[in-house]
């Protein structure tokens, strides 16, 4: 997936810690967030702790997605068919939500 340099990425599931440094590293203006189940948030903090534009939180079991409205430019979601309420109201109105 291309991504512009100044983007700001979501992450919403499971991820390796090589598919968040491979994104990460095309985002040299811009940042990535990880929103992923409780079970894989240390592990994936300990594989990204020297990149200083990755945050990792872990999934709201009540589907709560805590950002501003409109805040990344991008949103993955492999799994996904559309955005949920959460995932919508942080996208950026020109943003763009990407399925796999």
């Amino acid at each position: 997936m291309e991504l512009k340099p100044d983007d700001r990425m979501l992450l919403v599931g499971q991820f390796s810690g090589e598919q968040v440094r491979a994104f990460a590293a095309q985002l040299s203006n811009g940042s990535l967030s990880a929103l992923v189940p409780e079970d894989a948030v240390s592990g994936l903090r300990r594989d990204v702790v020297d990149l200083l534009n990755v945050l990792v939180v872990p999934e709201d079991p009540d589907g709560h997605v805590p950002w501003a409205d409109g805040y990344f430019t991008v949103v993955l979601a492999p799994g996904l068919a559309s955005p949920s309420e959460g995932l919508a109201r942080v996208l950026a109105e020109d943003g763009r939500f990407v399925q796999s």
